[in-house]
C-alpha cells in the first residue's frame, strides 16, 4: 500500500486534448494511478494532463508518435 497523502483526499483532474475532462479524489499514489490508468485506457489522444488545481501544478502527457 502506498503512503496516503496528508493531508488527503487529493484532488486531481485528468484532461484529453479533445476537451474530455474527469476530476477524482484519491487517497494514495497507488489509487491516483489507478483511476488515471482506467481513465486514459482505450482513448485515442496524442496528449493528456494530470492536474492538481489545489497546488497550481499540472504535467502533460505526450504520446511518442507527437513528439
Amino acid at each position: 500500500m502506498a503512503r496516503p497523502y496528508h493531508p488527503g483526499p487529493k484532488q486531481f483532474v485528468f484532461a484529453v486534448a479533445d476537451g474530455t475532462e474527469h476530476q477524482v479524489s484519491v487517497g494514495d499514489p497507488q489509487e491516483a494511478y489507478v483511476a488515471f490508468s482506467a481513465f486514459f485506457r482505450g482513448r485515442e489522444a496524442d496528449t493528456c494532463a494530470i492536474r492538481d488545481e489545489a497546488a497550481g501544478q499540472s504535467l502533460v502527457l505526450m504520446h511518442p508518435r507527437t513528439v
